[in-house]
Formats: structure tokens, C-alpha cells, sequence
């Protein structure tokens, strides 16, 4: 009888211990990223398994992100601070060098967009914003040779170059939208733009961007 008994308080325990799992796993099963808010940290939904599971920022990200928007800060902001940055696939990111040598080589390549700050002297390497992507880039170089050689490729472009030879060539003779403001006639290397555009002191946006 007490052998009955406690077989029987045992399969209880385990019956009742199986509903508090199921009932665990059931608050992470998803269809979509909709069914995953609602939690102290931010989710996504694996469709393969069907379970909500944590997205963490990408590394570089060291200013914090938004996963599920996909934004990312970088911020660069002492001596050597950074070496190249490259901007995580598909991400939104604000990329801040602001301190001599800060930063090195930056690619916005395959983002969806970048606004970067070079300001210091020497801040920023080349800035890559051509590639397989889609970004639209604004661009601000302060400072003695602030930024390097700037590549837009087709894609949109403004770029600010405040301070003695702050920005190296600007390649915008692809572009569908560059604006390249150079106030001191040093201020600025080579300044390709799309042909038919107006030179001056930099392109003026007269194609349009692929949506």
C-alpha cells in the first residue's frame, strides 16, 4: 500500500512539474515577431523551432542598438579608440569619431544607412558608402584632414568638410543625390559628380535614388 501511495505521489510531482514546463514553454512560442513583446529583453521568433529566443546587439554596437529596429551607435570618442568599423548588415547606424586618430576605415557598405561624425584631426580613415546596400549617408569632417577618401558609389551622399584638406576625393560620379560642401578652397581633394550635375563646390542632387 505505501509502495501504491508513493508511486502514486510521484507521478503527481512529475504530472505537475510537466504542466509548469509546458506552461513556461507556451509564453515563448511564436508564429512572427509580434508574438515576441512583451519581455524584459528584446525577442525574436525562430520560426524553424517556433520559440521567442534573445537577440543581443552586434558587437561594434558599443553605444547600444535596437535589434528589432535594426539601429546601432558607435562611438569612438578617444585616441585609437576604434580600428576600422564596418556597419552590421541591413542596420541603421550613428558612428561617432570624434578625437584625433579615433577611427579607422569606415564601410557602410551593406547598411541601411549611416550618419558619421569625424571630428578631430586625422578622426577617420576612408568611408566606404558604396557597395551591395542601400545606405544613404550623411557625412560631417572637422578637422585638419578629419576624413580620407569618400566613396558614395549610386548611392545618396552629404558630406560636410569643415578645416584644412578635411576630406580627402569624394567619388559621387554614380550617385543619384550628392551634396558636397566644401567652404575653403582647401577643404576638399577631387570632387567627382554624376555628369550633368552642377560642379561648384560639389554635386547637386539631380538624379533620384531607387526607392
Amino acid at each position: 500500500m505505501k509502495v501504491a501511495l508513493t508511486l502514486a505521489f510521484v507521478g503527481a510531482v512529475v504530472a505537475a512539474a510537466s504542466c509548469l514546463v509546458d506552461r513556461r514553454s507556451g509564453d515563448y512560442a511564436c508564429t512572427s515577431d509580434a508574438d515576441c513583446t512583451g519581455f524584459t529583453d528584446q525577442r525574436t521568433c525562430d520560426t524553424g523551432a517556433g520559440f521567442c529566443i534573445p537577440v543581443e546587439c552586434p558587437s561594434i554596437c558599443n553605444g547600444g542598438c535596437d535589434p528589432k529596429a535594426k539601429t546601432c551607435t558607435v562611438n569612438c570618442l578617444s585616441t585609437g579608440a576604434c580600428d576600422d568599423v564596418r556597419c552590421p548588415n541591413d542596420y541603421t547606424c550613428n558612428i561617432n569619431c570624434n578625437a584625433t586618430n579615433a577611427c579607422g576605415r569606415l564601410d557602410c557598405g551593406e547598411a541601411d544607412g549611416c550618419t558619421i561624425s569625424c571630428n578631430g584631426n586625422n578622426a577617420c580613415g576612408t568611408v566606404d558608402c558604396s557597395g551591395p546596400g542601400d545606405p544613404a549617408c550623411s557625412i560631417t569632417c572637422t578637422g585638419s584632414s578629419a576624413c580620407g577618401d569618400i566613396s558614395c558609389d549610386n548611392k545618396a551622399c552629404q558630406v560636410g568638410c569643415t578645416g584644412t584638406n578635411a576630406c580627402g576625393d569624394i567619388n559621387c560620379k554614380d550617385s543619384c543625390n550628392c551634396t558636397a560642401s566644401c567652404p575653403a578652397g582647401n577643404s576638399c581633394g577631387n570632387v567627382m559628380c554624376p555628369a550633368g550635375c552642377s560642379v561648384g563646390m560639389g554635386c547637386g542632387g539631380c538624379n533620384t535614388c531607387s526607392p
